[in-house]
């Protein structure tokens, strides 16, 4: 402690110091609080900044020393591994320092040791870039371990072929490289046709090829053609597939149509409806027109070739057949194959009698005129049986003129009764002419009786072939048939003279050429009776003349 008087400045006198430790030293800062005029008593205390002590640290390597300083609590280091110089035969390995190295207190010399080994070389193999470095002791022969393998590139695969330089005994480090033969690689190129895979092996860079245009079936629908491939072919790089691209087209079928037995081919995609294109039509006969009426088979979707045959409705054809009757004409259409008629009865025209038709009408085959042919009437004509002794005698007589009488095969001896009032007789026919009305005529053991024609009817007005058929039954019934134009195949009607003394229709017999001689003909009723017609010619008049029961001419 020091006294000053009041107002002057108090000082130490010289700075103050602090003894340093061996962890710091010190050095004055300055006062606390500040130094002031005296005013009152005061105590004031030095303040000192502390520094870290350093200590001379010193390494001694292989009998060179190297001092460094470093601070009070550190832990001192060398900065790198120590070495020590190797001769040919050994080398030398850092084990540590002596003594160990701890944190700095004071100065201090740590000495490196060494571990003496023989001499180890680094022996180093690069294979395809890749270092791996082994270690071995002087004078040994290094070895990699195994066969070398470079990996294959895109284009290459490499095979070992030695090492660069060639590997001697160890002397020193050193640094073996791998050599490598290439070899272009090869890839496998699938091609798929049509779901067919074909693989095929290509050097890398190639540009590979199918070898020919790929096809694929056609199916019932479709036809194929090649389009490319997918993808696009290009130089062979890796395993790869290529898959044959097509481009399918509707196939087309040939549909022949038959029409009249005329082919007529058209081609036609699948799926569709083939059509002809019109109504077929087929070349009308004489005696058919045809319609079509659709195809055989049915027409359905096309999925193959086929034939479609048209087929027809025949309709018989009608012609047009003209009756021309004096100034009158009369069509009316037949079919073909029918017989033509006027109607129910010949033509008329009055003072004539109808003789034909010119031509004479036969079955349809064309339009046709036929023509009636008249002659001017006389007097009606009529006939009848005659019996006379032995003979049968057939009469042929005009109102006004003598009759004309035939003799044919006798028959047994008959006798003529006279009949009804109006009756003529038969015992003077050339000078008494006569009409038929009932009369009886017995003939043998049997009695028939004539009836007059129906009523309009007359015969011997013409050329025509006019029949007479007579059945004799017993003495009541008696048929009698007259009929124009009687051939094979016609009928001819019966009739009947009733109780009221009327010619009925009662039956038909149909004609047919009779065997028992040539140029008769036979009719046999609905019962099985069969009557001979026998042709009798006069001049232009053509009659027949029937077989009676069982007596022949």
């Amino acid at each position: 402690s020091v006294d000053y008087e009041y107002g002057v400045t108090p000082s130490y006198g010289s700075t103050p110091t602090k003894e340093s430790t061996a962890e710091y030293s010190y050095s004055f800062s300055g006062w606390e609080p500040s130094i002031t005029s005296v005013t009152k008593d005061q105590t004031y205390t030095a303040k000192f900044s502390q520094t870290k002590r350093k200590y001379t640290i010193t390494f001694v390597v292989d009998g060179k020393s190297t001092p460094l300083d470093f601070e009070y609590g550190t832990t001192p280091s060398y900065g790198s591994t120590p070495t020590k110089s190797s001769t040919d035969g050994k080398s030398y390995t850092f084990t540590g320092w002596e003594p160990s190295i701890t944190t700095v207190t004071k100065a201090t010399t740590y000495t490196a040791k060494f571990a003496e080994s023989s001499n180890v070389y680094t022996i180093t193999f690069v294979v395809d870039g890749k270092s791996t470095p082994l270690t071995y002791e002087y004078g040994a022969t290094p070895s990699y371990g195994s066969t070398p393998t470079k990996e294959s590139t895109a284009e290459y695969s490499y095979t070992f072929s030695g090492w660069d330089p060639s590997i001697t005994s160890v002397t020193k480090d050193q640094t073996y490289t791998a050599k490598f033969t290439q070899t272009k690689r090869k890839y496998r190129i699938t091609f798929v046709v049509d779901g067919k895979s074909t693989p095929v092996d290509y050097e890398y860079g190639v540009t590979p090829s199918y070898g020919s245009t790929p096809t694929k079936s056609s199916t019932a629908e479709y036809s194929y053609t090649f389009s490319g491939w997918e993808p696009s072919i290009t130089s062979v790089t890796k395993d790869q597939t290529y898959t044959a691209k097509f481009t399918q087209t509707k196939r087309k079928y040939r549909i022949t149509f038959v029409v009249d037995g005329k082919s007529t081919p058209i081609d036609f995609e699948y799926g569709t409806t083939p059509s002809y294109g019109s109504t077929p039509t087929k070349a009308s006969t004489v005696e058919y027109s045809y319609t079509f009426s659709g195809w055989e088979p049915s027409i359905t979707s096309v999925t193959k070739d086929q034939t479609y045959t048209a087929k027809f409705t025949q309709t018989k054809r009608k012609y047009r057949i003209t009756f021309v009757v004096g100034p009158t004409e009369t069509s009316k259409d037949f079919e073909y194959g029918t017989t033509p008629s006027y109607g129910s009865s010949n033509p008329s025209r009055e003072g004539y009698n109808f003789i034909r038709w010119e031509p004479s009408i036969s079955s349809v085959t064309k339009d046709q005129t036929y023509t009636a042919v008249f002659e001017e009437q006389t007097t009606a004509k009529y006939c009848c049986w005659k019996l006379t002794g032995n003979y049968l005698l057939y009469t042929l007589t005009d109102e006004d003129s003598n009759d004309t009488t035939y003799s044919f095969i006798a028959y047994s001896t008959a006798t003529l009764k006279t009949g009804s009032q109006d009756e003529y007789t038969f015992t003077n026919p050339t000078t008494q002419p006569f009409k038929l009305s009932p009369s009886v005529l017995t003939i043998g053991s049997s009695t028939g009786k004539y009836y007059r024609y129906p009523e309009g009817d007359k015969i011997g007005d013409a050329t025509r072939t006019t029949y007479y058929a007579y059945k004799y039954g017993n003495t009541d019934t008696i048929w009698y048939t007259k009929t124009l134009d009687l051939v094979a195949g016609q009928y001819a009607y019966t009739y009947s003279y009733n109780s009221e003394s009327k010619m009925v229709k009662i039956n038909k017999f149909k004609a047919s050429p009779d065997s028992s001689e040539s140029g008769a003909l036979s009719i046999t009723d609905s019962s099985g009776t069969k009557v001979i017609l026998h042709r009798i010619t006069k001049g232009d008049k053509d009659l027949f003349l029937p077989v009676i029961d069982n007596y022949s001419y």
